[in-house]
């Protein structure tokens, strides 16, 4: 770990800050070289006439003697100026040569780079210049102390912030960061492997206000392999937690995300494709936001459309999102994926909203044995995807469809097995013009009244293997091939109890032949014809249809 113990002692650092939103730069430290075997040891010093917070210190030093045929080197870090766009001071490190050492250097001009210097560490016993009152300011105190080491807070306080920046590991402890201005962000995370823990990050927006994607932010994300955990965020009135840019493996997890006006968790990949990243085990929660002027999803993790960039290797798992009723947006979705491949969404909770999951131009994403309800337009969407799969999900209530394939050009080679789905107000599978290979296996469908267990519009290529239809003698048929040009089977599980009959082929478009359409091997009860055909127009059905009871 990148710590000093702390104890009481002298402590100094000048500061100079100011806030800014957007094009946050990482702090850039300043290299240090040491001769070859040279054993480094580390020393604070302190600036005269400052003074120190309680319980903080201004390090250690160890000095270590020469291996054999090697020098040793003491190494001093020193406070010193400006150098964020936010505020705060760095660590310099200059080389000195030991007794008897080599001569070191210093570097004048400090590379681009998002590592920062080795960190001290600030303790939780409250520091020098802070109120933690939640009514006067602490922006400055807390900044000097998160510029150069980790930051571990004093338990269940309130610190009203301007806007902070993190470049090590900051414990909020229980504690409450709150952001008092209506622009900029509440926390930075600016450095790779940054972290911010365990505790609360608000704003002053209210979630009877309309919400405004270019409003004040609670966290975002500026580097790799940053981490969030057990926060939770909430009343800002654009982004709860926003990833700026295209950085690898973000980790948010165990947080809490409630009440904020845009999107509560967001990732845009933009400029370059990247690899990894994780989001589990976390509650988002909109809910509480009008139906009638929430505008956007609960989580939105994306490539970018413009240039085909794509995101990749995400685990999406153990969260619940909670939407509002009915929106009347429906980008008021829990979660949209777009341009993303080779991501597991799973054991994730979608209650509401106008889709509870939407996976949009992806390839290779499984979503599993999630469970869904109460969404609008339909629980589970495939748009202009191909390869991606289903497993065990649950959905038991929709307003409309329970998993739709649609798209521009449609969805192809997509697998759906054993999921279960009842409580829809349409379909529980449709797909929709343009689809391409569709399998369904081992599903059990329980279709609403006077609908379809599945409706294929202008689809080809559809398996259905070993799959239960349950009709509750309210349902029309099981199947529907609408405008379909066949490349249909259906083989082995059951049909009982629907009112038309087990497969309709309709066709009104004129010279489209349905053919190749076979059903073998399915135990039908209750239902009085196994085919039914309605096609006009000029359309007909081929000599390759083998449907019987």
């Amino acid at each position: 770990m990148r710590k000093i113990t702390a104890v009481l002692g002298l402590f100094c650092l000048i500061l100079s800050f100011s806030c800014k939103k957007d094009g946050l730069d990482p702090i850039t430290p300043v290299q240090q070289t040491t001769s070859t075997g040279t054993i480094s040891t580390d020393t604070t010093i302190i600036a005269a006439g400052s003074s120190v917070p309680n319980g903080a210190s201004t390090g250690t030093k160890t000095t270590t003697g020469p291996t054999t045929g090697g020098s040793a080197t003491t190494k001093t870090s020193t406070p010193t100026g400006a150098v964020s766009a936010t505020s705060g001071s760095a660590t310099v490190k200059a080389t000195t040569p030991a007794s008897g050492g080599t001569t070191g250097t210093t570097p004048t001009t400090p590379p681009t780079t998002t590592t920062p210097p080795p960190a001290t560490t600030a303790t939780p016993t409250m520091m020098t210049g802070i109120y933690a009152d939640g009514v006067h300011d602490d922006t400055q105190a807390l900044q000097k102390y998160l510029n150069v080491g980790d930051v571990t807070l004093a338990p269940g306080k309130t610190y009203n912030v301007t806007g902070l920046r993190v470049t090590y590991d900051f414990d909020l402890n229980g504690s409450t960061i709150h952001m008092t201005r209506t622009s900029g962000t509440g926390i930075s995370l600016v450095t790779n492997g940054a972290t911010v823990t365990n505790g609360s990050v608000t704003g002053i927006w209210s979630s009877s206000a309309l919400g405004n994607p270019n409003g004040v932010q609670g966290m975002a994300i500026y580097a790799d392999n940053v981490s969030i955990s057990n926060v939770t965020v909430s009343s800002f009135p654009s982004y709860g937690i926003v990833v700026v840019g295209a950085h690898n493996n973000p980790s948010v997890t165990n947080c809490t995300i409630t009440s904020n006006g845009y999107i509560g968790f967001y990732f845009d990949a933009e400029t370059a494709n990247t690899s990894g990243g994780v989001f589990s085990n976390n509650l988002v929660d909109q809910s509480m936001l009008p139906a009638a002027t929430i505008s956007e999803s609960g989580a939105a993790i994306r490539g970018s459309s413009s240039n085909g960039i794509t995101t990749s290797n995400w685990t999406i798992t153990g969260n619940t999102f909670k939407m509002p009723v009915k929106p009347t947006n429906w980008s008021a979705e829990g979660i949209e994926v777009r341009y993303m491949t080779n991501s597991v969404i799973s054991n994730n909770t979608f209650i509401a909203g106008s889709i509870g999951c939407s996976v949009v131009r992806s390839s290779g994403i499984t979503v599993s044995a999630n469970q869904f309800s109460g969404s609008d337009a339909e629980a589970l969407e495939f748009a202009d995807c191909k390869l991606c799969s289903t497993k065990s999900n649950v959905i038991t209530s929709a307003f409309n469809i329970g998993i739709l394939l649609d798209g521009s050009g449609g969805s192809s080679d997509i697998t759906l097995n054993s999921d279960v789905i009842s409580g829809t107000g349409s379909d529980c599978i449709e797909a929709y013009k343009g689809c391409l290979n569709v399998t369904v296996t081992n599903c059990t469908l329980t279709a609403a009244k006077s609908g379809k267990a599945i409706n294929l519009m202008a689809t080809s290529g559809v398996k259905i293997q070993n799959s239960v239809f349950i009709g509750n003698s309210v349902a029309s048929m099981a199947v529907m091939l609408d405008t379909c040009p066949g490349n249909f089977s259906m083989t082995g599980g059951s049909v009982t109890n629907f009112k038309s009959c087990v497969i309709t082929i309709y066709s009104n478009q004129s010279g489209l032949v349905t053919n190749n359409v076979i059903m073998s091997g399915v135990t039908v009860s209750g239902v009085p014809t196994a085919l039914a055909k309605v096609v006009g127009n000029g359309a007909s059905v081929g000599s390759n249809v083998v449907v019987s009871l």
